[in-house]
């Protein structure tokens, strides 16, 4: 067990606890995260390495917990990235990173992300699938949208950074990576 993360039962759920927050997030998707059946992941580590610097630019700090969140959804795929993935991934998270290979950027909008624009829809958050170290663009940028409920950044972040490890709005945990999971149930 990673030793930033605590996992508990917690009236039929799993609790997780990052160091540092204020309370432990009661959600029912580790469940679902822990029963759904994947199909053997083919996929190899783009990164080459286990472990991930990531940067959280000490300005998203004033917009809310940021590194408590960010921290959070970071733990909820130390946890599951093998089971996802196909590869484990510890995440080292840091304000002064001189090289980070993730940078979580915290912004007030995302005018466009990919194919997508905020003229067609609201973006809440924009990170590239990495899929193939020789084109990888280091450090890989997560963008968050700011202003919003902190489950609902939180679930944002799982679903960005799980394009980080490869995977696409068609890949399990359906709960958070499918373009429209709005079905995750945060108490």
């Amino acid at each position: 067990m990673n030793r930033r993360t605590l996992l508990s039962l917690t009236g039929g759920g799993i609790g997780l606890m990052a160091t540092g927050s204020a309370k432990p997030l009661v959600t029912n998707t580790p469940r679902y995260s822990d029963r759904v059946a994947v199909p053997e992941q083919d996929r190899s580590n783009p990164y080459g390495k286990e472990e991930l610097t990531v940067q959280l630019p000490q300005e998203s700090e004033l917009q809310h917990d940021a590194f408590g969140v960010t921290r959070e959804a970071l733990d909820y795929w130390e946890h599951y990235s093998e089971k996802f993935a196909g590869y484990p991934i510890t995440y080292d998270l840091s304000y002064h990173h001189d090289s980070p290979v993730v940078r979580i950027r915290f912004v007030e909008s995302i005018e466009e992300c990919g194919a997508a624009s905020a003229d067609e829809t609201t973006i809440t958050g924009c990170a590239g699938v990495v899929k193939d170290v020789d084109v990888l663009m280091i450090p890989v940028t997560v963008r968050i949208t700011t202003g919003r409920e902190r489950n609902d950044v939180l679930r944002t972040l799982i679903h960005e950074i799980g394009h980080t490890l490869g995977l696409t709005h068609d890949d399990e945990p359906a709960n958070f990576m499918r373009k429209d999971a709005v079905s995750v149930e945060f108490r």
